[in-house]
């Protein structure tokens, strides 16, 4: 996103988002995963140049069992943050944020149904300056965050072709 006067008068701030995943699944029943999500700041208030270059990593680990011959999975999903290192000082493990979340899917063809509920302790506030460029970069917040939601999702036919989400 580009925001004109946000840090500077007359000046625009640019941010630019990438990220990394990977996930592999050792048995039936267990899932790891690391992704890097990596931020490009172009800051004219930055004293010490124009482009802040900021990376987090994070770990989820998420174990399943199937029950009612297939059609009910439930997961307990485990994970955790690690915020990027500050001005060059090394990684600020203060700031790491553990999560812990709940999953269930119900399976009756060809509709799936989710929930989901998770809990993140979330420590990024440590890492707060004020600067709300820099919050929105970090994605840095002031809370904890309990998050629940709900997925239906079915499969369609087009002819022979057969239309899947994800």
């Amino acid at each position: 996103f580009n925001q004109g006067d946000l840090t500077t008068q007359g000046q625009t701030d640019r941010y630019r988002l990438s990220l990394l995943a990977a996930a592999v699944s050792p048995t039936p029943w267990l899932e790891l995963s690391a992704a890097t999500l990596s931020s490009t700041l172009e800051q004219p208030s930055n004293a010490s140049g124009r482009l802040v270059r900021l990376s987090d990593l994070s770990f989820h680990a998420k174990g399943s069992m199937s029950f009612l011959d297939q059609a009910l999975a439930l997961a307990l999903e485990g994970s955790v943050r690690i915020p990027p290192p500050m001005s060059g000082a090394g990684a600020n493990f203060s700031a790491t944020s553990p999560g812990l979340a709940l999953l269930a899917t119900y399976i009756r063809s060809p509709v799936r149904v989710h929930l989901n509920t998770g809990f993140v302790f979330d420590n990024t506030r440590t890492l707060d300056n004020g600067n709300v460029t820099r919050q929105y970069a970090l994605g840095i917040t002031n809370y904890n965050q309990w998050a629940s939601a709900v997925g239906i999702e079915s499969r369609f036919a087009l002819g022979n072709l057969w239309l899947v989400p994800f």
